[in-house]
């Protein structure tokens, strides 16, 4: 190892242990903030209690929810998918130090470097979604391909096939770029992950097929779920994901990418195919309606994005070098701060209202429709019920508009207004005896009948 690399190598591993720690610190003192995690974990519940009940899945792939249902059943739960992610995030920047080094030893610590410290995979990692697993799987299979080793990254692209729509593109665009420019082995090597990913693919395809009756039938319904055409970007959204996104995301440092691209394409050539496969498909989705356009999408092109800044660096003095670093710091404590704050405004009424329930239920079943605000509460699942029992105390939990005749059940415990809910509160209600309040229920019911 070269004199200069030993210190970059020493700061390399001191930023992901921080990163580690700032991550875990994340987990302990704020919710989860993407409300989508929260739907994939009920999913996961969901699994475990009815194994074959495709429908659980909805839209989604069933990868991660397979992950969330192993993690609950080793009683993990929803901060221990966290945790999960949180230390599963250590590992992308490693395999793409090792998968970038052969080309070049400084351009590989500054792409892990910058791959540390971003913000996106960083806090992306603090939530109980599947883009950590996914971009992992994404970057193994790359390092795999570009070692010739089929079954590694056949096995990888699998999981990322099972994962995110996103990982089908990529598939296409590595078999696209194998037969451009790939050697025996190398096309002996992809075409082997290819076929290990498209297996399982198709398997769940039919699946789903024989439940739906047609195929692909979650196709149409995720467009209609987004809101299709009418709801796309047009052409603003060729820009999304090559350069909104990713500006706001990486800050000045995205200047860097721009200068390293075709150094990063040559040093990475599987990455890179993978990478502009899923640019579009996201960049088309975004155009024609086909996808809400989340920051979070952009995840899985933050490695070749890395590598690309790495390889900018090579072309700069060390001054730019340590003013880009700087600046992707500068842009990491600006999305941590805007996260903790957002997160707080939205998340707050409701850890309050489960943080009193958590406190002063005492262990009285909990009606509560809302799986993120079970699971705020920390109760065991045990504790909720669908519906208030035949007599005893109970406590109600749920957003006031959500929550139906039971908006008026027992006595109002509190109220907590949200910012931005559109009047709507989170709101506790104490019932003292189920029975009598079934009973003063069907009398106002035969009374209103009646009248």
């Amino acid at each position: 190892m070269v004199r200069w690399a030993r210190p970059a190598w020493r700061g390399l591993v001191i930023a992901i242990a921080a990163m580690a720690m700032l991550r875990l610190a994340i987990v302990a003192t704020l919710p989860d903030s993407d409300t989508d995690a929260y739907g994939h974990f009920a999913a996961a519940r969901a699994l475990l209690a009815h194994p074959d009940r495709v429908a659980a899945h909805w839209v989604w792939l069933p990868g991660w929810h397979v992950v969330l249902s192993l993690l609950i059943t080793l009683r993990a739960g929803f901060v221990g998918a966290r945790l999960f992610n949180a230390t599963l995030a250590i590992l992308a920047p490693i395999v793409l130090y090792r998968m970038t080094r052969p080309s070049s030893e400084r351009a590989a610590i500054v792409a892990a470097m910058a791959m540390t410290i971003a913000p996106l995979p960083s806090l992306i990692a603090t939530s109980a979604q599947s883009e950590t697993l996914f971009v992992l799987s994404l970057v193994g299979v790359a390092a795999g391909l570009a070692r010739r080793r089929g079954l590694v990254a056949g096995a990888c692209l699998a999981v990322a096939c099972l994962l995110r729509y996103e990982a089908w593109a990529a598939t296409f665009a590595l078999g696209v770029g194998v037969a451009v420019r790939g050697d025996a082995r190398s096309r002996r090597s992809t075409a082997l992950a290819i076929a290990l990913a498209f297996a399982p693919v198709l398997v769940w395809c039919a699946i789903r097929a024989r439940t739906d009756g047609q195929w692909l039938a979650f196709v149409p319904e995720t467009i209609h779920f987004v809101g299709g055409p009418v709801h796309g970007m047009g052409l603003l959204g060729l820009l999304h994901y090559t350069f909104f996104v990713p500006a706001k995301v990486l800050g000045p440092t995205l200047l860097l990418a721009g200068i390293g691209l075709r150094g990063a394409a040559k040093a990475v050539p599987e990455l890179a195919w993978a990478s502009l496969g899923i640019l579009a498909f996201l960049t088309a989705t975004c155009v024609f309606g086909g996808s809400l356009g989340l920051d979070r999408h952009f995840a899985a092109l933050v490695p070749f994005t890395c590598v690309a800044i790495g390889f900018g660096a090579l072309r700069l003095s060390t001054a730019w070098t340590r003013a880009g670093a700087a600046a992707l710091g500068a842009t990491l404590a600006v999305h941590v701060a805007w996260y903790a704050s957002s997160t707080h405004a939205r998340w707050g009424s409701q850890q309050a209202a489960a943080g009193w329930v958590d406190a002063n239920s005492a262990g009285a079943p909990v009606v509560c429709p809302s799986v993120a605000l079970q699971l705020l509460t920390h109760l065991p699942d045990a504790r909720f019920v669908d519906s208030l029992p035949l007599s005893g105390p109970a406590v109600v939990l749920g957003w006031e508009s959500q929550l139906g005749r039971l908006a008026s059940a027992g006595r109002l415990a509190g109220r907590w207004r949200q910012s931005g809910a559109a009047g709507d509160c989170v709101v506790v209600r104490v019932v003292g005896d189920a029975r009598d309040f079934e009973t003063r229920s069907q009398s106002r019911s035969a009374t209103s009948g009646t009248n």
